[in-house]
């Protein structure tokens, strides 16, 4: 009975994770078009701009502040896990304000240098970005401790928001890049600020503790934050090698086949997102043994969801293509497009080994396999572009996934066969 109970819950959480990460997918999507549409192309491009620097700072905090306290805290006492949750709420805010200070300084810079434009959105990033990143860590820590329907809320919260703030500017004074990003900061400020009154009960700020777990920090995330420049670098090999091959048509035709992965990026960051405090759980509660139990369903689960997903896409996932863009330029062979639906399943059933890997702080393996996917892309994917075009660059797409889950599995089979720590 309890074991049923627990299915339920944990069924409940990766549902409630799914729309969450279905409402931060669709939230951004919905102001991009709103943009683009009122405001034109060269404004979409300043809030673009802005806006994949706000995404840097998320990434680096992720790496190496809040993904530390979810795989490290589980296993503290409930005070020890406060005053962690306080250093990372100092740190978070510490590493905002140094960025705000530096995104102003290059702003007022651009200003001087008579750059209006890009000084303007680097000054907007100023004030609107460490709102963002206050909202990103508090995020980060619902999920660390599984309250799925508050990080939820959050992010509705933020999403009504700033599309509220959104109509109110374009009615008021017209949209513009900065204005969409004053909104942006508008909303994190207001959300972000609601939850963290709302559960302030989960921090506790010990001043003789922010050095130390600092060190820990960077000791776990700098795997993680190495791992980001490669993951870039492997994201924009295949357009650099489809655009010297066969022209921006070329990639442009790639882009549109991708969106197949981009359909299914709620279901595979959502359960990331519940995955990773699961199994640092896990391990801290059972050890290896039940660690190696929630991976291998999660495994399972993740194998039989993309097994069906291929199916759809090999059914309408042509025809999905060349009803959405409506233009003979995207048309391709199925084979693509299945092709590329293929690798995400393949990537997405490493999720399990991946946050396994995470749990053991064994990350490092996670980095490596990171490296030696992109080295396989390299070595693949420009011959198989100049050889067999579009289809080739998906073939690439496959050999390099399927190389680096196998890396991850290799990795955390035997990471998990290691005796437990309290065990030695």
């Amino acid at each position: 009975m309890k074991l049923k109970r627990l299915l339920g819950v944990a069924a409940r959480q990766g549902v409630l994770a799914i729309i969450d990460q279905s409402v931060v997918s669709g939230s951004r999507f919905v102001l991009t078009v709103i943009v683009g549409r009122l405001a034109g192309a060269d404004e979409l491009g300043i809030y673009a701009f802005g806006f994949s620097l706000v995404a840097l700072g998320l990434i680096v905090q992720d790496s190496v502040l809040t993904t530390p306290y979810t795989m490290l805290s589980q296993g503290d006492a409930p005070e020890d896990r406060k005053t962690f949750a306080g250093s990372v709420l100092v740190h978070a805010v510490t590493f905002a304000g140094v960025a705000a200070l530096t995104c102003a300084t290059a702003g007022v810079v651009l200003l001087i240098r008579g750059d209006e434009s890009w000084g303007a959105a680097l000054l907007a990033v100023a004030v609107a970005g460490p709102w963002v990143l206050l909202q990103g860590c508090a995020r980060s820590v619902a999920y660390a401790h599984l309250l799925v329907r508050s990080a939820l809320a959050l992010d509705v919260g933020l999403a009504i928001v700033q599309l509220s703030a959104v109509a109110v500017i374009a009615q008021v004074r017209g949209l513009s890049g900065v204005s969409t990003l004053a909104s942006l900061g508008i909303a994190g400020a207001v959300s972000s600020l609601a939850w963290l009154i709302a559960k302030r009960s989960l921090f506790t700020i010990d001043r003789g503790d922010l050095r130390s777990r600092w060190t820990s920090n960077w000791a776990y995330g700098k795997w993680m934050l190495g791992s980001q420049p490669v993951r870039a670098l492997r994201s924009t090999v295949a357009m650099t090698a489809l655009a010297g091959v066969g022209g921006v048509v070329a990639a442009g035709g790639y882009a549109a086949a991708s969106t197949v992965v981009v359909a299914a990026n709620p279901l595979v960051l959502g359960t990331g997102a519940v995955l990773a405090p699961k199994a640092a759980r896990a391990f801290a509660g059972g050890g290896r043994g039940e660690l190696g139990r929630v991976v291998t369903k999660v495994t399972t689960l993740m194998a039989g969801v993309f097994a069906l997903y291929t199916i759809v896409i090999v059914v309408a996932g042509e025809r999905f293509i060349s009803t959405v863009f409506d233009d003979p330029s995207f048309d391709h062979d199925a084979v693509v497009i299945i092709l590329l639906a293929i690798a995400l399943g393949v990537r997405s059933i490493r999720i399990g080994w991946n946050n396994g890997l995470k749990a053991m702080s064994a990350q490092h393996w996670n980095f490596w396999a990171g490296v030696i996917e992109l080295a396989v892309i390299l070595a693949t994917m420009i011959p198989l572009a100049i050889r067999y075009g579009i289809i080739g660059v998906a073939y690439a797409e496959v050999i390099a996934s399927s190389v680096g889950s196998l890396v991850r599995w290799a990795a955390f089979r035997r990471t998990i066969r290691l005796p437990d720590p309290a065990a030695a």
